[in-house]
């Protein structure tokens, strides 16, 4: 009995060293996992947080893309179209234009621009030629036949003064005409009046004599 006794206390006791060597392996290898979760922890949380980071940079960077080159030339362009509708034609002029649809919005608003601005100067073209030919009618109301058209006009309109003098020039030649005339009118006029007296002259002398006669 002592002699089991003896034996199974060695086994138990080599037993009790094996329990405390694997506890002591299964701690250790625990605190591994433990420091190796932590660590693994870390990296993840240190890479979420740098896709997120990069993730927001990437949408701040496509808002900002979006901003620069879609609303902000839209709001450009819109604000431009504003002005020129008020009147102001020289509002955002471009000589270049981007290739997408912007561009194309651009250089419509230049046509435009261009459009409004011939519209213009073909209203003022048209109010000088009738100021023009309005005094020169003034002139003609009053009898002024020696009125010339003198200022030269836009090359589309300049035969409408070219033909208003040539026309003024050979009314004036017909008013001369007219005046020699009636001048000649009038002399001859005067030649029968003066031989109408004369002859009543006559015709009273003769019947004068005619009675002194009877």
């Amino acid at each position: 009995m002592h002699a089991s006794h003896y034996r199974l206390k060695a086994i138990y006791l080599g037993q009790i060293q094996a329990i405390d060597g694997l506890t002591a392996s299964a701690d250790k290898h625990s605190q591994a996992i433990d420091t190796q979760s932590a660590s693994t922890l870390t990296t993840s949380i240190w890479w979420l947080a740098a896709i997120a980071i990069a993730t927001m940079g990437m949408i701040g960077g496509a808002l900002f893309y979006f901003l620069r080159r879609v609303l902000d030339p839209i709001a450009d362009t819109a604000g431009v179209m504003e002005r020129m509708a008020a009147g102001d034609l020289e509002a955002g002029i471009r000589t270049q234009h981007s290739d997408d649809e912007i561009g194309k919005m651009t250089a419509a608003i230049e046509v435009f621009r261009a459009s409004a601005r011939a519209q213009i100067e073909a209203e003022r073209k048209q109010r000088d030629v009738v100021e023009a030919l309005s005094t020169s009618l003034d002139e003609l109301a009053q009898g002024n036949l020696a009125y010339r058209l003198q200022t030269r006009m836009a090359p589309e309109y300049d035969q409408l003064r070219t033909t208003f003098n040539q026309t003024v020039e050979r009314l004036n030649d017909l008013m001369r005409r007219v005046m020699a005339s009636a001048s000649s009118v009038s002399t001859g006029a005067g030649e029968i009046r003066a031989a109408s007296d004369d002859l009543s002259l006559r015709n009273e002398q003769q019947a004068a004599s005619l009675e002194e006669t009877a």
